[in-house]
């Protein structure tokens, strides 16, 4: 019982985190575009997967907590492309980079202590590529041609 319990809170956190920075994304904040709110997007996963991967590592297995956290940041977005497809498609990168993130959390934690730079630094370039050395813009771009 208190397994489902951790795991529906660890889902409901992931989706609350979601709800909480989504607003970035409109433009509401004046000088936060999508790259910086990506980037928020996906510090903020990297830590939140960090922290429920340390707090919950007895209760539940590492791979459990990786798949709610998954499907806490993802369900939302995944509701949207089904309604919309086409006009949410340019959002798919900052999806991507989340995932990233969270996968990136993921294996430094069950990774032995020589591997986890490599993984933290292969991670930020993924993340650096698609955020701000124009793999978003050419996304983009290929989106419009759509």
């Amino acid at each position: 019982m208190k397994t489902t319990r951790n795991a529906l809170f660890i889902l409901l956190l992931s989706l609350v985190l979601w709800l909480v920075i989504m607003p970035l994304r409109g433009h509401y904040i004046p000088f936060i575009d999508f790259r910086i709110s990506t980037l928020i997007y996906a510090i903020c996963f990297f830590f939140f997967t960090g922290w429920m991967l340390q707090k919950y590592k007895e209760e539940l297995k590492a791979l459990h907590i990786l798949l709610l956290i998954l499907l806490g940041c993802a369900l939302p977005e995944m509701v949207f492309y089904a309604i919309d497809f086409a006009d949410t498609l340019k959002t798919l990168p900052d999806l991507i980079c989340r995932m990233i993130s969270v996968g990136v959390a993921y294996g430094i934690a069950i990774s032995e202590r020589k591997q986890r730079k490599y993984l933290f630094i292969g991670g930020v370039v993924s993340i650096a590529f698609l955020v701000y050395m124009e793999g978003a813009e050419w996304w983009l771009e290929w989106c419009r041609h759509l």
